[in-house]
């Protein structure tokens, strides 16, 4: 039976940006009742012109159902379409996680829109007990992320 190990969010805080509008998008990506489980770190880096860059980390490791169920609610039917196309391309059979990236400022705004630009949360979702694309894509079907 596949289950979420844990799931993980990253996103990066660049100089021009508002770091607590920042961290705003990766919560509004977790429903509010998961919000007490997250532990957020962050780390402060420096651009090739030494330009100060927050990396934003966010852990989950409990509630990961609703999550999915949050996540399902969110994304559009042609997100889902879209995924369920690029599902090969964004799942890692080696790692037996799946990595999503949705767009940050959407995210900001409390819209969920997959976007394969800079821009982005990343989200990685880890599985444990099965392994492999098909077993995946029936998970992530029972789940509605995915038609």
């Amino acid at each position: 039976m596949i289950t979420v190990e844990k799931i993980e969010f990253n996103t990066h805080c660049h100089a021009t940006e508002d770091c607590n509008k920042v961290l705003q998008a990766v919560l509004n990506t977790i429903p509010l009742e998961l919000h007490s489980e997250l532990v957020v770190s962050k780390q402060t880096l420096h651009g090739y012109y030494g330009n100060p860059i927050v990396l934003i980390n966010a852990t989950l490791n409990t509630g990961s159902d609703k999550f999915l169920e949050y996540l399902s609610s969110k994304l559009s039917d042609s997100d889902k379409a879209v995924l369920s196309v690029t599902l090969d391309l964004r799942y890692d059979h080696r790692g037996n996680k799946l990595y999503l990236r949705l767009s940050k400022q959407d995210a900001y705004n409390n819209r969920f829109t997959l976007y394969d630009g800079d821009d982005v949360v990343k989200i990685i979702i880890s599985f444990k007990g099965g392994r492999g694309l098909e077993k995946i894509r029936e998970y992530l079907k029972s789940k509605g992320l995915i038609k």
